[in-house]
């Protein structure tokens, strides 16, 4: 005999990992804005000094440009600190925001979902291909993979903002 999880533990539980997950994700954006600055001094004190510069800059800082805004999205997402057309809202009964807001987020889920699909393929195509970094040759494959699972970290907090709106999970 099995027994069954109450709603609300696996509520709880599942909210304690979403925001672990988007929270991790923001110390990974904000690894990569430091990484980024680091590589950049490091680059140009050493390209000043020494007249050596960092062999595959341009291609570290790229790197870590894509996953620092990938990363930043669920984190983004969940605090709703994206562009709203809030005058638009307002001029809606309470019914026409509900309607509006699942629209809206339902629209935006089936994107992020689409933006990870492909990110996948674009890795898988990467991968088959041998992609490699142009300075460093260094693989690439990963790189999308990484923004595939921001992406469907982004949408599990939409879902987070449909299915419980006006409900705070992370504080700014």
């Amino acid at each position: 005999m099995t027994t069954a999880v109450p709603a609300g533990k696996l509520r709880t539980a599942y909210q304690r990992a979403l925001r672990g997950l988007v929270m991790g994700l923001c110390g990974v954006s904000a690894l990569g804005i430091v990484t980024m600055m680091g590589i950049t001094v490091y680059d140009v004190v050493c390209r000043a000094l020494f007249n050596a510069p960092l062999r595959g800059a341009n291609d570290l800082v790229s790197v870590c440009a894509a996953i620092t805004l990938a990363a930043s999205l669920p984190y983004t997402t969940i605090l709703k600190g994206h562009v709203a057309i809030e005058f638009l809202f307002l001029k809606l009964s309470k019914r026409g925001r509900r309607i509006g807001n699942v629209l809206v987020h339902s629209v935006i889920a089936t994107l992020f979902i689409l933006f990870a699909w492909q990110c996948v393929r674009y890795g898988n195509a990467m991968l088959e291909k041998n992609q490699l970094m142009v300075t460093l040759r260094w693989p690439l494959f990963w790189v999308p993979y990484v923004m595939a699972l921001c992406c469907a970290a982004t949408v599990l907090t939409v879902f987070e903002h449909l299915f419980f709106p006006g409900q705070e999970l992370i504080k700014p």
